[in-house]
């Protein structure tokens, strides 16, 4: 056993072709994975990149180390495409997510990778690069400030496609020149990410001395916006500041308009638990429209719960057949 092994080290150091050299890079042997590692460096090829980035989250520190030392050597011959390729799979040890102390290690790494690339290519990967690619170009622009607050925030609002970069965009606007920040938070407003839009709100209601009319207008539509979190986040506003909040959404609900709006009137006025909206929750449990009438079970319900066996009631009681399961099923699941 132990000449077979011999004979695997031997080989993997002086394999030369890109295959043998993965084939002894994956060996379950340690002492093998590290001879065709070290054999990878000596070679400095950098189409044996793959190789070795694979090898960077090994489970032996020696092992670890050897393809650390290969890719430090290969790196600026790399090509930039070969680079970008392989760039998320050798950022994965941030933040302390990898095998063993990666921190003194990437700290070398890093601005060799940032002379290699250099900023526009991180920039336009950032942009442009498929999500994962473009969390590590991002995070190398972050962190070594390649790119003004400004321009990274621009940037990464613009793709508009992870929620991840998105949010921490939103969070870095503070960074950003105070004339600068309420463009950016009516960027980040537009995002299809409700968490992006709630943090943008936070963000934009928090300045309220730069523009408190313009703030207001922006609090009053969120309060029909799809995300919870938002709308809370406006009626909080907007009560310190002595705006009559159910009020507003009893006249919103009394000039009629679309049933996702009136259903999410109807959420609010239930979440304010006032009981003098009961007569006006109860006017809509005969409404036309399928989900409003669910909605107004759910707010009367909330509102008065005593009233569970007189709401199960109505619900039953002469309703079409073709939602009266479903309606059955969500008041089970909230009178429960």
């Amino acid at each position: 056993m132990l000449n077979y092994l011999q004979a695997l080290i031997r080989a993997a150091t002086t394999a030369v072709s890109f295959h043998d050299l993965n084939l002894y890079a994956a060996d379950s042997s340690g002492y093998v994975r590290e001879a065709a590692l070290r054999q990878c460096a000596q070679l400095a090829d950098p189409e044996l990149l793959p190789v070795v980035a694979e090898r960077l989250n090994d489970w032996v520190p020696e092992v670890r180390a050897a393809a650390r030392e290969a890719l430090l050597t290969m790196l600026l011959a790399a090509p930039k495409p070969l680079l970008m390729a392989h760039l998320p799979l050798v950022l994965r040890l941030h933040g302390g997510t990898g095998r063993g102390d990666s921190a003194a290690w990437l700290a070398t790494l890093e601005p060799r990778l940032i002379e290699a690339l250099g900023t526009e290519v991180l920039a336009d990967q950032a942009r442009h690069a498929d999500i994962v690619t473009a969390r590590a170009c991002v995070g190398l622009l972050r962190r070594y400030r390649l790119l003004a607050p400004s321009l990274l925030v621009e940037l990464v609002l613009g793709r508009g496609d992870d929620i991840v970069l998105a949010h921490a965009a939103v969070q870095q606007i503070v960074e950003v020149g105070v004339d600068q920040q309420r463009p950016f938070y009516t960027m980040a407003l537009r995002s299809h990410f409700g968490a992006v839009r709630t943090a943008a709100l936070a963000g934009l209601l928090a300045s309220d001395e730069d523009a408190p009319a313009a703030n207001q207008a922006v609090a009053i539509a969120a309060l029909t916006g799809s995300q919870s979190s938002a709308r809370y986040v406006a009626r909080t506003y907007l009560a310190v500041r002595g705006f009559d909040v159910r009020a507003h959404y009893r006249l919103l609900l009394g000039q009629g308009g679309m049933a996702k709006a009136a259903q999410i009137c109807l959420a609010e006025i239930a979440s304010l638990r006032d009981p003098r909206d009961v007569e006006l929750v109860q006017s809509l449990v005969g409404d036309n429209r399928v989900m409003v009438r669910l909605a107004a079970l759910a707010a009367w319900f909330k509102l008065v719960a005593a009233d569970k066996d007189r709401i199960a009631r109505v619900a039953r009681a002469g309703q079409p057949h073709a939602w009266l399961a479903t309606l059955e099923r969500e008041l089970e699941a909230r009178l429960s």
